[in-house]
Formats: C-alpha cells, sequence, structure tokens
C-alpha cells in the first residue's frame, strides 16, 4: 500500500520548530478593562441596538470587551476592528448631528498605567469633519514592557496597544 503524506522524519522537526516558534510569543495573559468613563464633556455614545448608552462623566463597565484588537488601528486592519465592534451613534456637542461610529473596547497586557485600567473615552472635536469624507479613528494607548528573549539574548521591547477605538463616520456602517 502506497501512503502518500509527511513522513515522521519531516513532522516532528516541523512540530519541534512550531513548538519553539509558539514559545516566543507574547508572555502574558491578555485582560478586560474592567471600568470606563467618557471624559469628554456632552459626549453620549448610545449602542445601535439600544443595548447600551455611555455618558460624559458617568463611569461605566464595559459592555463588550474585544481581544482581537490591532495594534494601531489604520485602514489596513479595518476588518479586525469591524469584526469587533459594536455599531454606536455618538451624540457630541460641537458635532451639528449624531455621527455612526463602531466602537470596541481591547483586551490589554497586564501593566500599572492608568490607560490599562480605566477605558477613558476622549474624543475631541478635531475629528468631527472627518467624519464627513471618510471616517476618523480615536483610540488611547497603554504601553507596556514585552520581554523575550531571541537568538540575540534577552531582549526588552516597549510597545503600545490600543485599549479601545473608536472609527466614526456620517453615513452608516
Amino acid at each position: 500500500m502506497e501512503h502518500h503524506g509527511i513522513s515522521r522524519g519531516v513532522l516532528l522537526p516541523l512540530l519541534a520548530l512550531c513548538l519553539a516558534a509558539c514559545s516566543s510569543q507574547k508572555p502574558f495573559k491578555w485582560t478586560a478593562v474592567e471600568r470606563g468613563e467618557v471624559m469628554t464633556p456632552g459626549v453620549v455614545i448610545q449602542a445601535a441596538d439600544g443595548s447600551f448608552t455611555l455618558r460624559a462623566g458617568q463611569p461605566f463597565v464595559p459592555p463588550m470587551p474585544a481581544t482581537n484588537c490591532p495594534t494601531s488601528p489604520a485602514p489596513r486592519n479595518w476588518d479586525t476592528v469591524k469584526a469587533n465592534a459594536t455599531k454606536v451613534i455618538v451624540h457630541h456637542p460641537a458635532a451639528s448631528a449624531p455621527v455612526h461610529g463602531l466602537l470596541v473596547f481591547c483586551s490589554v497586557p497586564p501593566n500599572n498605567e492608568p490607560q490599562g485600567q480605566l477605558h477613558t473615552l476622549k474624543i475631541s472635536e478635531d475629528r468631527l469633519p472627518q467624519t464627513a469624507t471618510m471616517e476618523s479613528v480615536v483610540w488611547d494607548d497603554v504601553a507596556y514592557d514585552w520581554e523575550y528573549r531571541d537568538d540575540a539574548g534577552d531582549v526588552s521591547q516597549v510597545s503600545s496597544w490600543p485599549t479601545w477605538i473608536l472609527w466614526m463616520s456620517q453615513q452608516p456602517f
């Protein structure tokens, strides 16, 4: 009987390589941020389905933490944000009409920074004009220190990660 497939001589080294590569992944457990507050006076964010309302000055429990957020929100990773976000309506005192949004609360690496303990949603007035011709995105980062071992020895790399992302547009998403 003829057997087609990967031999053990190839499979075992591939498995060992995969295990070695996987062991160099981020050495921490991502955690959901348990509190949040809209910091921009007069801003109200409502879920399009009516499931929640976030108001300036009123602390809240994030309604939908996500584990899959891009390291920097940009058009190239739009699909990742969209897949994990909730459709919202953003009321801003500087806007003539509410704008549509996609809001995602990201899980973060363990840290002691205030941004990693509390989602502080700040929506600057200068982000609103961009919603007329394209999407405008706002977010807040938390810094973390990711230590890992590579071929050169121990390396400490400081990185950042978004704690929340809000894409806004005058057109529905």
